[in-house]
């Protein structure tokens, strides 16, 4: 019964939009129409709901082992590690540029920007 109750609310939901946009003062083109079906009635329901469902595991319960946690911070830490490994290399490749506040203020006319 909520599933009929959900489509039929939905069904409503969208001919109360569109009768609205039929008897508009002033006239909006059909991609504005869509775009607007698209973000405000079907993606922001949908990422509202998703939003939901992935944070239902990620509240601390007791019922979760405790292998499970040392199984976060494991994950947690290797990710860490690969953004840490990434920074290196980034400094490594790529030159040091200087900051405009580091060259003092002796230097700041023959500055170049690159």
């Amino acid at each position: 019964m909520d599933f009929v109750g959900s489509v039929v609310v939905l069904l409503a939901n969208h001919l109360l939009w569109m009768r609205y946009f039929y008897h508009a003062d002033e006239y909006h083109s059909l991609e504005y129409i869509l775009g607007f079906f698209l973000v405000s009635v079907w993606l922001v329901p949908f990422f509202y709901f998703i939003s939901f469902a992935s944070n239902d595991g990620v509240l601390p319960s007791s019922a979760s082992p405790s292998g499970a946690s040392e199984e976060r911070k494991r994950q947690r830490s290797a990710l860490l590690g690969m953004f840490n490994l990434a920074k290196k290399k980034r400094e490594e490749i790529l030159p040091k540029v200087p900051v405009l506040g580091d060259m003092g203020a002796s230097t700041s006319n023959n500055v170049k920007l690159l």
